[in-house]
């Protein structure tokens, strides 16, 4: 089955099919890179060596719907470290800070966010070690890694640019200046921030586990603060990278969504193409006894096959194309920027399964028409699509033309869902209006040669015993083609006498009272020749 598929295939409507899975592996298997990284919480990053962290809530509970996660971070009273460190189990406690520095001169730490690339120098605690030097004291001095001690930096802090001396080297990224230096150009000394903390970082005591420690915590602060452990310590660390979760699993998934549909559109379009230019052969299938049920199968096999030679590449083209959407996640704030995405096999062998389902599907579509087709019919031309079918594709393009332009003319967020919806109604508009298209746009481009089809039911058998009664022992005197033409009028006879007699009111010439036509009219050339040994009888 698989070797006869093969060779009946037609290498047109396969390379179609392709080229659409390739795209089509690629995009879903990016996009389920994305999927993969936003269900997975990120692990903590800089606070690695923090057991719970308590910060405060990040969200906005909604009645009969999900909360509303904020970006902004919601800060804490700085005397929940001492309420913190009181709690049994508590082996040490730290407010920590973040606020925006950089380095300008490009020396120092490098891979840090610089929104919030600056803390206090009691972070470090929780983040990282000193190597080298002494901890900052100054309001001029700080500790990064990638420097000298002694080295005159310039940084930007809290938007002040300044020159700072290097006093220490840590083994954590950041920079870290000293606790009051850090809390001013945070600005948490005055204002209605003042005295006030991003989050507590707290470790455990030796032999105390952090879910035992996280319901202590719990139970002496109420509801009223957010408690972390484990890989959730990272959405408290980074309220943005949490709230832009939902973009980073509804955006790619949206994306993976409409590949697959037009991928199924493009597959149907190309294997369609295929099972027209291989008409007659599955026409002669069924002839020889296949069910319909084998003819689909023949058509799978090759949409199939064309198909899982696309995936390899597709998938490795997938997971390049992932790097280049993380980076462009992280430029709008859904992705970290010092956390790497997560590739694992998952998203390739999910993009390979739902693409084959969509082969398969499209396959059994386009093939399913003519694999109920009787015999007779499939050997005639294929009848034009429909014009109701046309004219409606022809509205949805035009429908997807007038919400293309919405942007143009409304200017908000809302404008965002007619390019979207547009694209979708020009693919379904496309694939109904498409063969018509064609089939005008070939007409006009063809030779004249070309236009000369053969009509409908040209090839039948009476049309083929008409040729044969024009012209002599069939085409040029062939001897068999002469015995074959004798064969199909023995066998047409007796179903055009039986048509004949069985129409009401006409009667055979000749028989008493009988209508018909004159006697010496009753006989047809056909049968005239026949009975004088004419054209097209085989000869004794």
């Amino acid at each position: 089955m698989i070797r006869m598929s093969l060779a009946m295939a037609r290498i047109g409507g396969l390379v179609v099919v392709f080229v659409a899975v390739l795209g089509g592996m690629a995009l879903v298997t990016a996009t389920g890179v994305m999927v993969d990284s936003g269900f997975r919480a990120q692990p903590a990053v800089r606070l690695a060596a923090a057991d719970v962290v308590v910060s405060a809530r990040q969200s906005i509970p909604r009645k009969e719907d999900l909360p509303v996660a904020l970006p902004e971070r919601a800060s804490v009273p700085g005397s929940l470290v001492g309420v913190v460190a009181g709690v049994p189990g508590v082996a040490a406690a730290i407010g920590d800070l973040g606020f925006p520095a950089a380095v300008l001169d490009g020396a120092g730490s490098r891979g840090a966010d610089p929104a919030t690339g600056g803390h206090g120098w009691s972070s470090l605690s929780m983040s990282g070690q000193m190597i080298a030097g002494r901890p900052p004291r100054a309001a001029d001095e700080i500790a990064l890694r990638g420097a000298r001690i002694g080295q005159q930096v310039r940084i930007v802090a809290g938007g002040r640019p300044g020159t700072y001396r290097v006093t220490a080297l840590v083994n954590a990224s950041g920079l870290y200046f000293a606790d009051a230096a850090a809390a001013e150009l945070a600005g948490r000394t005055t204002g209605a921030r003042a005295g006030t903390v991003d989050l507590v970082a707290i470790r455990a005591a030796p032999g105390l586990a952090p879910e035992d420690l996280a319901g202590r915590l719990k139970e002496r602060l109420g509801e009223q603060y957010e408690v972390a452990t484990g890989r959730f310590r990272a959405d408290a660390e980074s309220p943005g990278a949490a709230a832009g979760r939902g973009l980073l699993l509804v955006l790619p998934g949206s994306i993976g969504g409409i590949s697959l549909m037009i991928v199924g559109f493009v597959v149907s379009g190309g294997l369609s193409l295929s099972i027209n230019r291989q008409r007659r052969e599955l026409i002669l299938l069924r002839a020889a006894g296949a069910t319909p049920r084998q003819v689909r199968r023949v058509v799978a096999v090759q949409g199939v096959t064309a198909a899982g030679l696309a995936l390899a590449p597709g998938a490795a083209s997938g997971y390049f194309l992932a790097a280049r959407l993380g980076e462009l996640l992280v430029s709008v704030g859904a992705l970290r920027a010092d956390q790497p995405l997560v590739y694992g096999p998952l998203p390739a062998v999910a993009a390979a399964l739902l693409l084959l389902g969509v082969v398969r599907v499209a396959s059994w579509a386009a093939s399913l028409h003519i694999s109920r087709m009787p015999v007779i019919s499939g050997i005639a031309e294929t009848r034009p699509p429909s014009r109701v079918r046309t004219n409606a594709g022809l509205l949805l393009i035009l429908a997807s033309l007038v919400l293309a332009t919405a942007p143009l003319v409304i200017q908000t967020e809302a404008a965002a869902i007619g390019p979207a919806t547009a694209a979708l109604l020009a693919v379904i508009g496309l694939a109904l209006a498409g063969p018509r298209l064609v089939r005008a746009g070939h007409a006009r481009h063809a030779g004249p040669g070309h236009r000369h089809r053969s009509r409908p039911g040209r090839h039948s058998p009476r049309s083929a015993l008409r040729r044969a009664g024009r012209h002599p022992g069939g085409r040029g005197g062939d001897d068999h083609r002469g015995d074959r033409t004798a064969a199909l009028r023995r066998r047409s006879e007796p179903d055009v006498q039986a048509r004949s007699c069985a129409r009401p009111g006409r009667r055979r010439a000749g028989r008493p009272g009988g209508r018909g036509r004159r006697p010496e009219r009753a006989a047809r050339p056909r049968d005239r020749a026949r009975r004088a040994g004419g054209p097209g009888r085989p000869q004794s």
